[in-house]
């Protein structure tokens, strides 16, 4: 899989992947009623008139990378196989039962995680999460919660009965429902940090001050909070760093020195930050700081409220977990959004990269058809134009690919790949932080600390790759050790790029190597200078079932394959009657082979 929503990029009217999971006509009232809305508001007729886009039209919301609807249709897809590809490798396990439960639940996540992006000022924007949580105890949702319930999307509604009625559940179902669905705000990383949702009972204060806060209130009481933590680190050198590259590096009479700077500075924001507050509590107009919306909800909105989150009952803990992983799975879906040549500014304006300098473009249109190019020369969006695909794969490894490596000038090659290390580090850490779990929780998964990063080579520039892994080492240097280079598959049959990701990596030993290298030797392939360690590193091991194709005519060049058992046939083309492969002798796809065949490849079928 290149993307899990590839198939229906470009046609944004289906999402066939969540018929089964979410109803359309709540998917169509969610995408109407907000991020709709969010693409109108983002059109260019539109910002035009705002001088906020006029001022810095790129730290605008306009040229953000989609937020509208074809955004959250794409993280609602790809939530979907990302359950599966984590499910056993990241997470615990879950039976088949539980697994559909979060599939259910996370497309109800993913359509509610960025409703209050219609909200384009600077405090939307920062509140977004909170707003999305709060919306869940408001008229807006009571239809759309009413018909999760009685026809029991995600089966959920089942669940929460079926607790209720083991006597496990205190709350009523339906609040849970809320409740559950309020929990998109975990999206956000620096809203949730993950060490919430590691710990549930600090996590159910988080929600219960999210929900019963008035948003103006909370904005504030956050800044206050965010710069406080800032100083608190810089003052105390035990604190864990917000950069992890400084650690260790506190005694420098630089880094000393500009921690002092920083000191300074910080404690000018706090300072700004609390009398912004102050001015705001002590101005005309302040609204009461409980939300009262959500209170209609609960007799006692202290003893009640999300207190599935902190139970002892077993049952109710699996739920816990199967809501908290899902969150974790949200997280991943948002970081992989599409990206590249289908990156869409919330307007749907294409986003490009310009060959001489490596900088993005944003095309935007007016509704008169004019057309005005945007040149910019800074981070994301650059790096982001230029990935292919980004994905989790089996293994749980990240792996990245870019539409080009060739650029006009080595300067302009340089600064692209400085672009894609940027963006790599981005999505690396989202994922990477996001699998962080207690000491003893990880027992059996893999560690969040070796998900590895892997760079496809550009078929265009094939120095490209090394570049980018240079400077992305460059940017993080612990990322050194779990980061290489791997072959592209840009330009290969989805079904063989499948089988391929999906095959069995090799464990041979180094006899084992060495003797099908003189096989390969043996049917022509000059083998003698490869070194069996490094030769091995990406080839993998898949079998074929009876009456399957393992290539077929036409099909682009890729892959060296060896058949290692009898049955393989091979067709040739126009021929009447299958040849039989030998086995331990290769078989060259035009391409890849180092005697280049130039015949069209002839399909080949197990016998």
């Amino acid at each position: 899989m290149k993307h899990p929503t590839a198939e229906y990029r470009h046609d944004t009217n289906s999402v066939p992947q969540l018929d089964r999971y979410l109803a359309e006509k709540i998917r169509v009232q969610i995408e109407q009623n907000y991020y709709a809305k969010v693409s109108e508001q983002a059109e260019l007729d539109y910002v035009a008139r705002d001088d906020v886009f006029l001022a810095d039209p790129y730290k605008h919301v306009a040229l953000y990378s989609d937020h509208g609807v074809v955004h959250v249709r794409d993280v609602a897809a790809t939530i979907l196989p990302i359950l599966d590809t984590i499910n056993g490798v990241l997470i615990p396990a879950r039976d088949t039962l539980r697994l559909e439960f979060m599939k259910g639940y996370g497309a109800i996540l993913a359509y509610n995680h960025d409703i209050g992006m219609l909200d384009f000022s600077a405090f939307g924007r920062f509140m977004h999460p909170e707003f999305a949580a709060q919306e869940m105890f408001t008229p807006a949702f009571d239809e759309i919660v009413e018909t999760i319930w009685t026809e029991n999307w995600g089966n959920i509604s089942w669940r929460l009965v079926n607790l209720k009625d083991c006597g496990v559940l205190e709350q009523p179902p339906k609040l849970v429902l809320r409740e559950m669905m309020a929990m998109s705000v975990g999206h956000s990383k620096s809203k949730v940090p993950i060490d919430l949702l590691n710990h549930p009972a600090q996590l159910r204060k988080m929600m219960m001050e999210t929900v019963s806060t008035n948003l103006r209130h909370l904005y504030h009481d956050q800044q206050v909070k965010k710069v406080a933590q800032k100083l608190v680190r810089v003052l105390d050198p035990n604190q864990e760093p917000e950069q992890p590259e400084l650690a260790g590096s506190l005694r420098s009479p630089t880094l000393v020195q500009s921690l002092g700077v920083e000191k300074s500075e910080l404690t000018q924001a706090l300072k700004a930050a609390q009398a912004e507050r102050d001015g705001f509590l002590n101005g005309n107009d302040v609204p009461p700081r409980t939300f009262t919306g959500v209170m209609s909800y609960y007799t006692n909105f202290e003893q009640e409220a999300f207190l599935w989150l902190a139970s002892d009952h077993e049952p109710v803990r699996d739920l816990v977990s199967d809501v908290t992983d899902t969150i974790r799975a949200l997280r991943v879906a948002d970081a992989l959004r599409q990206r590249g040549t289908v990156l869409k500014t919330s307007a749907g304006y294409q986003i490009l990269v310009d060959q001489n300098t490596g900088h993005a473009v944003f095309a935007l249109e007016k509704g008169s058809g004019e057309m005005f190019l945007v040149e910019v020369g800074l981070p994301p969006a650059p790096g982001e134009a230029n990935i292919d695909s980004s994905e989790l794969t089996l293994e749980g490894d990240l792996r990245l690919s870019f539409h080009r490596g060739s650029f006009a000038s080595p300067e302009a090659t340089r600064q692209s790949a400085g672009f894609a290390a940027y963006i790599i580090d981005d999505i690396q850490r989202d994922i990477v932080d996001t699998f962080r779990r207690l000491a003893g929780q990880d027992d059996g998964l893999k560690s969040n600390q070796d998900i590895q990063i892997l760079i496809e080579e550009t078929d265009d520039n094939l120095d490209f790759a090394g570049i980018v892994l240079e400077e992305l080492i460059a940017l993080k240097p612990d990322l050194a050790s779990r980061s290489r280079i791997v072959p592209s598959l840009k330009f290969i049959a989805p079904d063989e790029r499948d089988r391929y990701l999906q095959a069995e990596r090799l464990d041979w030993s180094l006899d084992r190597r060495k003797r099908v290298l003189v096989r390969l030797a043996q049917s022509g392939h000059k083998t003698i200078n490869l070194d069996p360690d490094l030769a091995f590193t990406d080839v993998r091991l898949t079998t074929l079932k009876k009456d399957q194709t393992l290539i077929t005519a036409g099909a682009p060049p890729g892959f060296v394959y060896v058949p290692m058992g009898e049955g393989l046939l091979m067709t040739p083309w126009a021929a009447t009657r299958p040849t039989r492969l030998n086995p331990g002798y290769r078989w060259a796809i035009p391409g890849l082979s180092a005697a280049m065949s130039k015949r069209r490849p002839s399909p080949l079928k197990n016998r």
